[in-house]
């Protein structure tokens, strides 16, 4: 549900994996809120969660720095970021008052800014062009 397609540019391979994982939070909002809130007081599912993090940090990451390692900063943001997406998530599944739309940008562009933030060499010139 959330592969890319390698044939799209970056930004829209993330767009397009982002708004399906909404998409399945949102029909699977009950679970999924109730698998972060677990992931606080049993090791289990928080070894699960930070392992789906990790993943998908590297993914993202292999996207953004493909010859080799990422910069430190550049990995701290995208770690941070996920961490802020797990936030709004339980935000927007508590409260109901974002449309899926706004969220999406949201985490969109909060992860832009980060790596924005982060300095990393030539990424930023890259992204326009993505």
């Amino acid at each position: 549900m959330i592969a890319v397609d390698p044939a799209l540019p970056p930004v829209a391979q993330l767009t397009r994996s982002l708004d399906a994982f909404l998409g399945w939070v949102e029909a699977n909002a009950d679970g999924y809120g109730k698998l972060l809130e677990g992931a606080t007081t049993h090791v289990e599912v928080r070894e699960l969660v930070d392992q789906v993090r990790s993943g998908t940090a590297d993914q993202i990451l292999g996207g953004m720095s493909p010859d080799g390692p990422p910069p430190p900063a550049l990995r701290a943001a995208v770690h941070g970021w996920l961490w802020f997406m797990d936030g709004a998530l339980m935000d927007w599944l508590e409260h109901r008052d974002l449309e899926r739309p706004q969220l999406l940008g949201l985490l969109l562009g909060t992860l832009l800014g980060a790596v924005t933030a982060s300095g990393a060499p030539g990424l930023t010139e890259r992204l326009p062009d993505c």
